[in-house]
């Protein structure tokens, strides 16, 4: 006389449902199954591949958006420095504090042609 205790485990044979999944596939269905896994990790890393690059790209557009930003300001500072310096009054001031004179162009009064000869 056998006593089965509750801690007793009972051997499953391959035949129960648990194993069941093993005898429906057929051998043309079990050479499917690796070849779907293999396309699987390959489009998992297309993914990756693709979603990676992407962000860099976006991290790259953003940086030249700084970039062109700073380059803007430095670039409308710079035109502001280059209207005063070629204004009328700039020069004057200028020409003042190197002791210039104002030059009259009057060709006619010393007889000299006003347009330069070749």
């Amino acid at each position: 006389m056998r006593i089965f205790s509750p801690h007793h485990q009972v051997k499953k044979h391959p035949t129960t449902p648990q194993y069941k999944w093993r005898q429906e596939l057929s051998g043309s269905a079990q050479s499917l199954v690796v070849p779907l896994a293999c396309l699987l990790f390959l489009v998992g890393g297309v993914y990756l591949y693709s979603v990676n690059k992407s962000a860099v790209q976006n991290y790259q557009v953003l940086s030249l958006e700084r970039t062109l930003q700073e380059l803007k300001k430095e670039n409308a500072e710079l035109h502001v420095q280059a209207t005063e310096a070629g204004s009328l009054l700039r020069v004057e001031e200028g020409s003042q504090n190197l002791r210039m004179e104002k030059v009259s162009v009057d060709g006619a009064s010393h007889g000299t042609p006003s347009v330069a000869l070749r």
